[in-house]
């Protein structure tokens, strides 16, 4: 059980493509991922996309501009399906992300 998330993750004015997914969260070796949120703004209103690899997990509407905060869970989050899988982010448009993804690696 996580209690405080470890690990944050900063996206920079992050290009996307439309449907090309960018790895943001490579884990430890031996590690996988659990994600309990993020923050994030587009530049263009799309439907961002979270993957835990290949697989989507999540889909976030953004508007453009203004930040969104979504917490996934203090305690479960979404957790990688294996160690080593990569969290990948992709949009449904082309659009500039920013912000910041946080949780833990276990």
């Amino acid at each position: 059980m996580l209690s405080d998330f470890v690990t944050s993750k900063t996206i920079n004015a992050l290009t996307l493509t439309a449907n090309t997914p960018v790895p943001v969260w490579i884990p430890a070796s031996g590690k996988r991922f659990v994600l309990q949120g993020v923050v994030l703004s587009a530049s263009a209103a799309t439907n961002v996309q979270i993957l835990d690899g290949t697989v989507l997990v999540a889909i976030i509407p953004l508007a453009a501009g203004g930040p969104l905060f979504i917490p996934f869970g203090e305690q479960t989050g979404i957790q990688a399906a294996n160690v080593g899988n990569v969290l990948n982010i992709q949009s449904a448009v082309a659009a500039t992300l920013s912000g910041t993804i946080y949780g833990d690696e276990i």
